[in-house]
C-alpha cells in the first residue's frame, strides 16, 4: 500500500533553543489541526502530526518533533498507555534539542 501523505515541511535547519531563531508559531498548523481529542489512537498514529513527528525525529529535528508529537499526545485519553508513550516520545525529542 502506497501512502499519499506528503513529507512534513521542516525548516532548512533544526531549531536549537538559545542558538537560532524559533520557527513561526503556526509552522505546523496544517499537520496539527487535523488531530483532535476523541480520534482513535490508530487514527492519531496515522496522522500527519504523528508521522511528521517521527520523520522530524529521524532527521534530527528534535524541537520540531516535540511540537508535532505534543499535539498528538494532547488528544489522547489521559493516563492511557498511548498517552504515556506519546508523551515520553515528545519529551525525549525535546530533550534531544536542549529544550
Amino acid at each position: 500500500m502506497t501512502s499519499s501523505r506528503q513529507p512534513i515541511a521542516l525548516p532548512s535547519n533544526p531549531h536549537v533553543p538559545g542558538q537560532n531563531a524559533r520557527p513561526a508559531e503556526d509552522c505546523f498548523d496544517v499537520a496539527t489541526s487535523a488531530v483532535s481529542p476523541g480520534l482513535p489512537p490508530l487514527a492519531l498514529a496515522a496522522s500527519d502530526a504523528f508521522q511528521g513527528g517521527l520523520e522530524a525525529l529521524s532527521r534530527g529535528y528534535h524541537w520540531e518533533a516535540h511540537e508535532l508529537l505534543e499535539a498528538v499526545w494532547a488528544c489522547l485519553p489521559p493516563a492511557s498507555w498511548a498517552s504515556s508513550r506519546c508523551r515520553a516520545s515528545a519529551a525525549a525529542a525535546g530533550s534531544g534539542s536542549g529544550a
